[in-house]
């Protein structure tokens, strides 16, 4: 298993978070020092073809990415860990919990989903640029939108190293920017693969689970949000208000309010 993780021990729950798609382990900078102050050991790492991460060789499916999970937690002896994730992460995280619930204490989801939005999402708003004080908003197919992103990290893509997402606040043009630089493009791609298949939309999780969803995000909309809190059998909801899909690394304080606010919550002190 080539991915680098990080890993600092504590006296409480181990916490573990999984990031997105062309991000890598440092967008959990806020979550994770938040558990670490309070006592908890804290652990992330680079999905494949993600930051210092190898790529996976082969097909990439969310089940050998979900194993990789397990090897992670078995390695580092991590005993019912609370798991959170964003995005594609917090696929992963669904994806693990939905067979794995007696070995976690609880969820914590950013932007999460319970199927992929491409089977739910027919076209979603882009914003551009005008000569005029008024924007120009086009609604463009999510399978598109998904095409070009795949297409541009291919041009876009330099040589790989760490980018930092939380070096400074960061808004969602900027997060693309750069994840697109610096995640390998055969990753992103095959990632984009792997979790077209994903549906967890007749399972039902019990554990305590945190969902922490921005009402501007075009790729999570309220309809599968909704959706999702009906898998949730002991869910609480934080609505995000005025930001998109990565507002946790644009505003990290909303993050760390939301986590402080559920804190008895998620790890029943």
């Amino acid at each position: 298993m080539n991915l680098e993780v990080n890993f600092i021990k504590g006296e409480k729950t181990p916490v573990v978070f999984i990031h997105g798609n062309s991000q890598n382990s440092t967008s959990g900078k806020a979550l994770l020092e938040f558990f670490k102050e309070k006592g908890h050991s804290v652990l992330s790492y680079d999905l494949p073809g993600h930051g210092n991460s190898l790529p996976y060789e082969g097909e990439v499916t969310m089940d050998r990415m979900v194993d990789s999970l397990k090897e992670i937690i078995k390695k580092y002896k991590l005993k019912k860990p609370i798991l959170s994730g964003h995005s594609m992460g917090a696929m992963i995280s669904l994806q693990y919990a939905v067979k794995n619930q007696d070995n976690l204490h609880s969820l914590i989801l950013i932007e999460a989903s319970n199927v992929d939005p491409r089977h739910i999402i027919e076209s979603v708003p882009i914003i551009e640029a005008a000569d005029t004080i008024a924007e120009i908003v086009t609604m463009i197919p999510l399978k598109t939108l998904v095409d070009k992103i795949i297409q541009d990290s291919e041009t876009n893509f330099k040589k790989q190293f760490k980018f930092n997402f939380s070096s400074k606040p960061m808004n969602e043009q900027e997060v693309l920017t750069e994840g697109l630089k610096y995640t390998e493009f055969n990753a992103l791609k095959k990632n984009f693969m792997a979790f077209e298949h994903f549906d967890i939309r007749k399972e039902k999780i019990t554990i305590p689970t945190l969902l922490l969803w921005a009402e501007q995000d075009i790729l999570i909309p309220k309809e599968i949000t909704d959706s999702l809190l009906k898998n949730l059998e002991s869910s609480k909801l934080e609505v995000i208000h005025d930001l998109g899909h990565n507002w946790f690394l644009e505003k990290p304080e909303l993050l760390v309010n939301a986590l402080e606010k559920n804190y008895s919550f998620i790890t029943g002190e």
